[in-house]
């Protein structure tokens, strides 16, 4: 299958230092997973990509990294299923935009999350977001299957 994932810009209350200069290291270990598994795996680092602008964001928070549009615009137009990571609480607000939008930009093609926030709640995350799917917990075994399952003729996922 041809898989996008995302971790989505990050959310910083005014005044607060910005060092969220990490790499997606869960990101990386679900592309490396599914590369292994046969997948073929682009990767949008909203973060990384643009370490170096700021978009004001509501409640008087800043966006840091791409912006929704820029992150929309390198989604690859034949992708089969995106997967979105959902990292800490703060940034939930940004992250369910960014999914509605990449649900209306991308209809029929299945949406997946992951991350901190939709293990933590996982029946909220797909009540407010475009989420179809999620994967729970450490992903990178539980992706590989549900991906490998998720494109198969006639997807059975009581087999994961």
């Amino acid at each position: 299958m041809k898989v996008c994932l995302i971790r989505p810009s990050v959310v910083y209350p005014p005044g607060e230092i910005f060092a969220a200069l990490t790499p997606p290291i869960g990101v990386a270990y679900i592309a490396g997973a599914l590369r292994a598994s046969g997948h073929d795996v682009s990767l949008i680092d909203g973060l990384g990509e643009s370490l170096d602008i700021r978009h004001t964001w509501e409640n008087n928070t800043y966006l840091y990294g791409l912006s929704f549009q820029q992150i929309l615009d390198r989604i690859p137009k034949d992708v089969e299923v995106i997967g979105v990571h959902a990292g800490f609480s703060l940034d939930w607000p940004a992250c369910r935009t960014l999914v509605n939008m990449i649900g209306k930009e991308f209809p029929g093609v299945p949406l997946v999350g992951g991350g901190e926030h939709v293990t933590a709640l996982p029946e909220e995350s797909l009540r407010e977001s475009a989420f179809n799917y999620l994967v729970l917990g450490e992903g990178e075994e539980t992706s590989a299957e549900f991906f490998g399952v998720l494109g198969g003729d006639s997807p059975d996922f009581e087999l994961i």
